[in-house]
């Protein structure tokens, strides 16, 4: 947390440093009042040196939350693979994964405005005025955003076209009648009243085979013991059974939380993404209104 206090903070500084590049670019690029040519020329300088600061350092601040995010995604799959009772580990562990992808995402929208000036500046559109770059940095931000939504809204189609595969092939089926699977058998033997009746069952054959070494398998000691010993048994099975139906309840609804969950993050990011790019549309009107009335 606090790492991503300190990043939130450099990025924020970098944003306002970029703020004010504009009136330096405005100020180098108007010749017509009579500013010495060296004292340009120096500005100049002070601006492409500052542009190439601006994208190493936002470069290394994407690369090290890049790293993060990598980081909380394990943590989050490893978060997955726990039990159906931990479930809000799981929750807290994605709300991190997703704080990470935005700040990702809002560095790489900074450090690709930062390149396209560099690019800018150096095809010799370093003189556009102030309404003409912030118009610039606008459409490099539309794309970034674009090109981010369309990403993260493929991830989740894969994610949430698993989910609902999983949902699927439980949704229909009754808690009675699944299959015991590795990861149940897992739960249950993690069980303690389970753990605790099969030890009862073993406690109690071990006492059998003592009573069968010192009497006749018609000995009244030794009907008792396998008698006990049904009785052991079946109590421990049907604890195992209840407990094998609770579990299997329990993931089908997790199953089918999860696909809903899915669906609606997805429903999300592609209605943002049809936003995006609708306001994208609506903004490459206006310039073109623009280019025409300065042509007018």
């Amino acid at each position: 947390m606090r790492q991503a206090t300190v990043w939130v903070g450099l990025i924020g500084m970098f944003l306002v440093g970029a703020c004010a590049k504009p009136v330096q670019k405005e100020a180098a690029c108007c010749p017509a009042k009579a500013v010495d040519s060296q004292v340009v020329d120096a500005a100049k300088s002070d601006s492409e040196q500052h542009d190439n600061e601006t994208v190493a350092t936002l470069k290394a601040i994407e690369m090290e939350l890049s790293l993060d995010l990598d980081g909380k995604r394990a943590e989050y799959e490893e978060a997955r693979r726990l039990k159906p009772q931990e479930v809000q580990v799981i929750e807290s562990r994605e709300r991190k994964i997703l704080e990470a992808e935005e700040q990702l995402k809002k560095v790489k929208a900074r450090r690709i405005v930062a390149e396209n000036e560099q690019k800018a500046e150096a095809s010799g559109h370093a003189c556009n005025s102030k309404a003409q770059v912030a118009f610039t940095e606008r459409s490099s931000e539309m794309e970034s955003t674009i090109a981010t939504l369309k990403a993260i809204e493929t991830e989740l189609s894969l994610d949430t076209d698993g989910k609902r595969a999983q949902f699927e092939a439980v949704q229909d089926k009754n808690p009675e009648d699944m299959p015991v699977t590795p990861e149940l058998q897992i739960l249950l033997n993690g069980d303690p009243i389970i753990s605790q009746l099969d030890q009862r069952v073993q406690q109690t054959d071990e006492s059998l085979r003592a009573m069968k070494d010192r009497y006749e398998p018609n000995h009244r000691l030794v009907i008792e013991a396998q008698a006990q010993l049904v009785m052991a048994s079946e109590r421990a099975a049907k604890e195992r059974a209840q407990k094998a139906v609770k579990y299997n309840t329990v993931l089908i609804e997790q199953t089918r939380r999860e696909y809903l969950e899915a669906l609606e993050q997805l429903t999300k990011v592609k209605e943002r993404r049809i936003l995006a790019e609708t306001e994208r549309r609506n903004h490459d009107a206006e310039q073109y209104r623009r280019e025409n009335q300065s042509k007018g």
